[in-house]
């Protein structure tokens, strides 16, 4: 019984080693070899907006390794409302509405973060709204400082539209002795092209 409690203690200190953000699955090919990536590196995932259909679900996700080999992956899901109407006025070109809920999230050996919100489409510009269920959590870890939010709600020519979510995280060891501490930074961008990204650091 002994053994088996220092096997699993053993186990999840090594989880508690690792900081990282969250998704569900990899858009890697089979053969394809997953990125190494620096943890100090902007990781990202991204794709144009404009190609989602509003009335089906959709999900991108990569994924990664950092320099000692753990996975971690990042993703952007868009979820349809259950009742979705056609638009009056303006053409689809012009206008374009997605009356669903979109999610960026991270999901790391030891942490997981995630949050909520909505986007339209109005002329050249998109624009965010709403931000909502900011979610984070980790092995033996305490989190303080939880912030999301707008910096820029619409896209110009120039800048996209970003929201951000942060929190600082104090990671421990099995006896709740603090190891590390780090800043974990989640945020989304999208421009008047319609190219959203979702980044990690």
């Amino acid at each position: 019984m002994k053994k088996i409690l220092k096997i699993i203690t053993s186990l999840a200190l090594g989880f508690s080693l690792f900081v990282g953000f969250s998704p569900a699955t990899s858009n890697a090919t089979a053969g394809q070899s997953t990125p190494t990536v620096d943890l100090s590196t902007n990781t990202h995932v991204d794709f144009n907006i404009s190609s989602v259909d509003p009335t089906e679900p959709f999900i991108q996700i990569r994924q990664y390794k950092d320099t000692e080999g753990n996975p971690y992956t990042i993703g952007m899901r868009y979820t349809p409302s259950d009742n979705i109407t056609p638009l009056s006025g303006g053409s689809s070109d012009s206008v374009k509405v997605y009356p669903g809920t979109w999610t960026a999230s991270y999901d790391g050996m030891a942490i997981n973060m995630s949050y909520d919100f909505d986007v339209e489409k109005s002329g050249t510009h998109w624009k965010i709204s709403n931000p909502r269920n900011h979610q984070y959590s980790g092995w033996f870890t305490t989190f303080s400082d939880a912030k999301l939010s707008i910096s820029r709600a619409t896209s110009t020519a120039s800048f996209p539209a970003e929201i951000n979510a942060s929190a600082e995280a104090k990671i421990f060891d099995n006896m709740w002795i603090q190891i590390k501490s780090a800043t974990c930074l989640l945020w989304t961008k999208i421009t008047d092209g319609g190219l959203i990204t979702t980044y990690y650091n």
